[in-house]
């Protein structure tokens, strides 16, 4: 490896991974937000919460990697622009496409590992993080007890607190203690103070209870303690603990195989399968459809055995001569009507069908189209960075926002076509990639031509041309009419 591949390389390579993890972070941040209020209030615990970023993260690998390639691009190339070392370079007979050689592998490796990535890790990382988001909005939200509110999160149990110190959050006061495990008896408890804490690693929730009245039901069985003025048992208490399993506010976890069958949660080879499946549902149902239409009525129709034969057929509606023509007329009106909302209802679900379909073509596709964004989006960066000679984080980010904006809008209205069936699935899912490498190899051209199009004097020196060839034009019209 020659030195200049080592600087190249060494040049892209840290904004590489700089970005990276700043694109990441900023994209899961944005989904994290839109499930915030799914997950607040769940005490979901260090360890769950790690693995539920940890998958949602390599989700966003197929988005991150070409924004994160682009802006590497932009700053790597602008650099050597701004400061003239690729005009060095380019002074000791080295091209431009030279130049972009070592990199143009790394990135096509990067490429075989976004497609890896894509194809299996993010598949399973998607049915890892949807079940696990399924359970955490299914969960219970933590313990919250409320001044004056009778809180029932506890099974069996109400509690109600008149008072609560912010000093100490333990502390309770004027307390309430409804508990209603037992079958067709409730305890009563009424204490002037108590103090609530957890304990074995939170797994127990323990209530000490001072000065107060234990009520409760007698049993019928206990024949001799009841009497029918006096149903109830009073028992005072100075003190008294009670303990609470908390193991319904546990995350109960969901087997993954009943979210395998999403198509977010598949890889090529999955979907392959998926795809001749519903080919073959939707013959089946074709073939079902034409069974059905042999039961539609066709009158006055002379079938093939009476032709062969030559004998005189007898006309089907003869048969009917004798009913009233208002009501014939209305059986067939009532039988046109049937077929028709039959056909309407199957036109309907072979829709439904072909949409289905095209999702998952879709989603085969999107795969390696994703993963070619990568040499995309090398493409438009290192031409475009060396075109606009800007470093840093300022011009190379909002250029970078700029075109994958571009290719997410390109590539959102080709899925909607493809499902909608206006378009090719191909073309749909690969549309984006094919307008932005045309754009990148203008990029490429203008760049090796040392082109001035992000130059301020460029435009200047264009527009006076325009200006005086237009004032020319202008001059020698006005001397024609005299």
């Amino acid at each position: 490896m020659r030195k200049i591949d080592k600087l190249i390389l060494r040049a892209f390579i840290s904004p590489l991974i700089l970005t990276f993890l700043v694109v990441v972070f900023i994209l899961l941040t944005r989904h994290m937000l839109y499930y915030f209020d799914d997950i607040i209030g769940k005490d979901l615990g260090l360890e769950v919460l790690m693995q539920f970023l940890g998958h949602f993260a390599v989700l966003m690998i197929p988005s991150a990697m070409p924004l994160a390639i682009l802006l590497a691009s932009l700053m790597t190339f602008g650099n050597l622009a701004e400061h003239f070392e690729l005009t060095a370079i380019k002074s000791t007979g080295i091209s431009l496409v030279r130049v972009l050689r070592p990199i143009f592998f790394l990135v096509l490796a990067l490429t075989a590992a976004a497609l890896y990535a894509n194809n299996y890790l993010v598949p399973n990382a998607a049915l890892q993080a949807y079940s696990l988001l399924y359970d955490i909005k299914h969960k219970k939200p933590a313990l919250d007890i409320r001044e004056g509110i009778f809180y029932d999160g506890l099974p069996g149990i109400s509690i109600k607190v008149n008072k609560k110190f912010p000093e100490d959050a333990a502390a309770l006061k004027d307390i309430v203690l409804y508990d209603h495990q037992a079958d067709e008896r409730v305890e009563v408890t009424v204490a002037d103070s108590g103090r609530m804490s957890t304990i074995m690693n939170e797994r127990y929730l323990k209530v000490e209870l001072f000065s107060g009245y234990q009520y409760s039901e007698i049993s019928p069985d206990d024949q001799v303690l009841r009497r029918e003025h006096d149903p109830l048992s009073r028992r005072k208490f100075s003190k008294v603990e009670m303990v609470y399993d908390l193991s319904s506010f546990d995350i109960k976890r969901t087997d993954t195989k009943f979210f395998a069958a999403d198509y977010r949660m598949r890889n090529m080879e999955e979907l392959s399968g998926d795809i001749d499946s519903m080919k073959n549902l939707i013959l089946q149902k074709r073939y079902a459809y034409l069974d059905r239409l042999g039961a539609f009525s066709f009158f006055m129709r002379n079938d093939s055995s009476t032709l062969s034969t030559g004998a005189q057929s007898l006309l089907t509606d003869s048969l009917f001569a004798t009913r009233p023509t208002l009501t014939i007329l209305q059986a067939a009106t009532n039988r046109a009507r049937d077929i028709k909302s039959r056909l309407q209802d199957t036109n309907t679900l072979m829709a439904d069908y072909h949409t289905g379909l095209a999702v998952f073509r879709l989603q085969q596709q999107k795969i390696p189209a994703t993963a070619g964004a990568c040499l995309v989006m090398f493409l438009i960066g290192a031409p475009l960075g060396a075109l606009i000679k800007r470093g840093g984080l300022g011009m190379p980010f909002l250029v970078s926002i700029f075109f994958f904006i571009v290719y997410t809008l390109l590539g959102m209205h080709g899925e909607d076509l493809a499902r909608e069936g206006i378009l090719a699935v191909t073309p749909g899912a690969w549309g984006a990639n094919i307008i932005l490498t045309i754009t990148g190899f203008i990029f490429l051209r203008q760049a090796r031509n040392d082109g001035r199009l992000f130059e301020a004097d460029f435009y200047n020196t264009l527009f006076k041309t325009i200006t005086h060839r237009l004032s020319g034009l202008k001059f020698k019209s006005l001397k024609f009419k005299v």
